[in-house]
């Protein structure tokens, strides 16, 4: 797959790195252990420290990485070379969370955010991987060189235009597994045991919302849809993806998602990259409207729903 050569400015690189500061103003305890900034797991090298990273060293890592060949070797020989390279300058292969959370936050995170929606993935790709059937490889991106959720074919219309530019939320991406998978690996697939991914995105719920609205939360995919439903009301405890599309579609509200002393609005769906199940008419039409519903604030009863009275009497301007 090919991607347009577009690399962030100076400028562009301050904004990403203070919008990420805003949304969490700290990142010790839970949140440092769940993007695993002391990289004490196998392949936890696409986060970054946004609150303790230099300038210098993300460019010189930047340097390096442009430089790695690939000839001659394996994927996991490859992998190894990469995180070598991450650990040898600090920086993971974003500016913060996930490339594409980079672009997301550079296009959407302004002065006038007073509010924010998360879209919720369940994993990056291996750190290093082939496509099927053309034998392309994949390997990081430079944290400096552009990668947008918008270059790639089956996500370009995953967070439709009507949300991105609404002048007072900012969207943003993660995965609910915050690392890549090994070289190789396969690209999907469940990843066992989630109480620890659930625990980290707990707390980037609870970050958020101490000086933001968190408007809601989007998910994508049948492995986080069954992670998160636990954390629902018991009748949607055992639905499948599709059946609770349906079914909240027609009820006509978001979800309760309860995440400790913290109560989100809920939008569970089909995961982009499966588009017989994303773009099938009816999915994709409660699809639409929950983006709609996003997109013009009329989530009223989260006021209702979240502890939190106060965030913008406590938020500040970058």
């Amino acid at each position: 797959m090919k991607f347009p050569d577009q690399n962030y400015s100076p400028s562009e690189v301050t904004h990403i790195i203070d919008a990420y500061k805003r949304l969490f103003p700290s990142t010790e305890g839970t949140l440092a252990d769940y993007w695993d900034y002391k990289r004490t797991r196998p392949w936890s090298y696409l986060t970054t420290d946004f609150h303790t990273v230099s300038i210098e060293q993300i460019q010189s890592l930047d340097t390096v990485a442009r430089t790695i060949d690939s000839i001659g070797l394996t994927d996991k020989v490859l992998g190894e070379r990469f995180r070598e390279t991450s650990q040898k300058y600090g920086v993971g292969y974003s500016l913060g969370i996930t490339p594409c959370t980079d672009d997301l936050l550079l296009r959407s995170f302004s002065v006038k955010t007073d509010r924010v929606v998360i879209f919720l993935g369940h994993d990056w790709y291996p750190i290093v991987t082939r496509y099927r059937g053309r034998g392309e490889l994949y390997t990081p991106f430079p944290p400096l060189r552009r990668q947008s959720i918008y270059y790639e074919p089956a996500y370009k219309d995953a967070i439709p235009e009507n949300l991105l530019k609404t002048p007072d939320c900012a969207i943003l991406f993660m995965n609910l597994y915050p690392d890549f998978r090994a070289p190789g690996s396969d690209k999907v697939g469940t990843l066992g045991d989630y109480t620890e991914w659930i625990n980290g995105f707990k707390a980037v719920c609870q970050s958020i919302s101490k000086h933001f609205y968190l408007s809601g939360v989007i998910s994508w995919g049948q492995h986080v849809w069954q992670a998160l439903r636990k954390n629902l009301e018991e009748e949607w405890r055992r639905l499948e993806i599709m059946a609770a599309v349906a079914r909240q579609h027609e009820r006509g509200a978001p979800l309760n998602l309860r995440l400790d002393e913290l109560t989100v609005p809920f939008y569970a769906f089909a995961h982009p990259s499966f588009a017989t199940n994303f773009k099938k008419s009816s999915h994709w039409a409660a699809y639409r409207n929950a983006c709609s519903i996003l997109a013009s604030n009329q989530n009223k009863a989260y006021k209702k729903w979240s502890p939190i009275k106060s965030h913008l009497s406590k938020k500040t301007s970058p």
